[in-house]
């Protein structure tokens, strides 16, 4: 395994991709375990793709001097990546829902004729009445 050394820093930060690869190696256990820890929907290929950026945009927002901060910086790049992931993920499963259950009622109310007539009704005179009346 590849020890974190300037010259490797600095082979992530240029973009090499030998560096890279050896970077993702070195740090594919704690990838892995943050993708194993989070019950998202998540493609294994695609969570690579997004460490080997997390990776080098980590690398490029530190100095090379800076290159001991690396693994926490880049430990903490991935954790929220995979946050985002979790947090779109239930904002789509919301929606999921929200959409079913209105789903729903627009079903009951198309099974109830009269309902619908009303509402049409009620919707013309609102347009009717002037602002000081709607209120």
């Amino acid at each position: 395994m590849q020890k974190m050394t300037p010259e490797f820093f600095k082979g992530i930060r240029d973009g090499e991709t030998e560096m890279l690869e050896l970077a993702l190696e070195r740090y594919a256990p704690i990838i892995w375990k943050i993708y194993r820890a989070h019950p998202v929907w998540l493609a294994a290929d695609e969570w690579s793709q997004d460490c080997r950026i997390a990776l080098y945009n980590t690398a490029q927002g530190l100095t090379t001097e800076s290159f001991g901060a690396f693994t926490n910086y880049f430990c903490i790049s991935i954790q929220r990546q995979m946050w985002k992931y979790w947090r779109e993920n239930e904002q789509r499963r919301e929606l999921t829902c929200n959409i079913a259950s209105y789903g729903e009622s627009i079903q009951r109310i198309g099974q109830d004729r009269p309902t619908i007539t009303q509402l049409m009704n009620v919707n013309d005179i609102i347009a009717t009445l002037t602002e000081n009346e709607q209120k």
